[in-house]
């Protein structure tokens, strides 16, 4: 029997030592997102995810001590989507948005209209990779608001062309994804 249960967080740590506590201890882990890191067999659980989170806002500036909540939003295509465990006790997210079931892993339910596997955030023209032309169509684009998905520059998919979609965008530029992606196509 555990005295703690550690279900559907992000935990994103990236350099130094991974801090946790041992699952002989009383703590359990399920369904928990690793941002990359190798999990310590006692932290672990099958229903873990490793990877990017893709948070909207990853490389928001901040002075120490600061927490601004949108830092904890995920974007469309997060490996995070779906991939948590129900619990029973929770009704909603941190923004007071009902949970789906199963739910996101994460403090964010995200419910904007799922990408396609292998979306690459902010390759808005298709094309694999995030380049100047991908940045120069989301310049264009910034400010316009319209319904979900309306223009590919909307990556975030909640209708606005924001400082998240950039920041997802930035995030992964001169990346690329091995197979270009269809176009997003726009209603």
């Amino acid at each position: 029997m555990f005295d703690v249960v550690i279900a559907n967080n992000l935990v994103l740590q990236d350099t130094g030592l991974l801090i946790f506590e041992d699952s002989q201890s009383g703590f359990e882990y399920k369904n928990n997102l690793w941002s990359g890191r190798e999990i310590p067999m006692s932290a672990s659980s099958p229903g873990d995810v490793i990877g990017d989170p893709m948070l909207l806002n990853p490389n928001g500036i901040l002075e120490p001590g600061e927490i601004s909540i949108e830092w904890y939003k995920i974007s469309g295509g997060s490996p995070a989507i779906g991939a948590g465990l129900p619990v029973a006790e929770l009704f909603g997210d941190f923004f007071g948005n009902e949970r789906d079931d199963p739910p996101d892993i994460g403090a964010f339910e995200y419910s904007g209209t799922m990408r396609e596997s292998g979306y690459l955030a902010g390759d808005l023209d298709g094309d694999g990779d995030v380049d100047l032309d991908d940045y120069e169509q989301l310049v264009a684009d910034f400010g316009k608001s319209g319904s979900v998905g309306f223009i590919s520059s909307d990556i975030d998919l909640d209708g606005n062309v924001t400082i998240y979609d950039y920041n997802a965008l930035v995030g992964n530029f001169s990346m690329s994804h091995p197979t270009p992606a269809s176009p997003i196509p726009t209603p």
